[in-house]
């Protein structure tokens, strides 16, 4: 393939679906692939296609951070967020944040759906219109990585590193009770439902990198 459509999915059951709803809706050369990381971009370096749509449960909610480190590597990249499943408004909004400017979802409705699908074709940015009223409603939301504070950011280190409430409030001198309420502050903020998700968050804004990890020591551990 030389230019064309890529279109990245796990829904490998779908793949013949999705490569012949795409070629109805008039995109050309459509190809469909489940490859991820060294070897997406070795395939994006290879083919370099005009257009590349992702599944935005690709990587579930770290695909907008995925999508943002394919715009720093191919900077002139025209690629849109394609929500097959539901998703929540929250959590579209992370692919703004992340440098994404199209982000169709199909749960608008089928006309919109295609609506939004024509506009990206043409080379045009298109967002969902339930996400782009909750971005004029919420605009701090684009902000909200600087939202949190210093005490915050501390006990969200120690939380990525594995520690309970108590290990951390240990190493910060605050009690479990103070972690628990800044970790429950951090949800809030960033709209999450439980600790695996902010640990996914943290990691996937860059807040947390592997150089932050603590390694707290434990008694009885060799």
């Amino acid at each position: 393939m030389a230019g064309g459509t890529l279109f990245i999915s796990r829904a490998y059951n779908l793949f013949s679906h999705y490569k012949k709803t795409l070629e109805k809706a008039k995109f050309e050369n459509v190809q469909i692939t489940g490859e991820e990381k060294d070897s997406l971009d070795i395939l994006i370096y290879k083919t370099k296609p005009d257009l590349i749509l992702i599944d935005a449960n690709f990587y579930q909610y770290a695909t907008p951070f995925m999508m943002g480190q394919l715009l720093k590597k191919h900077h002139d990249l025209n690629i849109a967020a394609v929500a097959l499943c539901e998703y929540s408004v929250q959590i579209a909004m992370t692919f703004i944040l992340f440098g994404v400017k199209s982000y169709v979802d199909y749960w608008d409705g089928v006309e919109e759906f295609r609506q939004g699908l024509a506009r990206i074709r043409e080379g045009k940015n298109y967002i969902s219109p339930k996400v782009e009223e909750y971005k004029k409603n919420n605009i701090d939301y684009l902000e909200h990585k600087m939202n949190i504070t210093g005490r915050e950011l501390e006990v969200l280190r120690l939380v990525c590193s594995g520690l309970t409430a108590v290990e951390a409030g240990n190493v910060l001198h605050i009690s479990r009770r103070t972690v628990e309420e800044h970790k429950k502050n951090m949800r809030k903020i960033w709209h999450l439902k439980n600790e695996r998700e902010l640990i996914c968050m943290a990691f996937s804004l860059g807040l947390v990198t592997k150089d932050d990890l603590y390694i707290y020591p434990r008694e009885g551990r060799n």
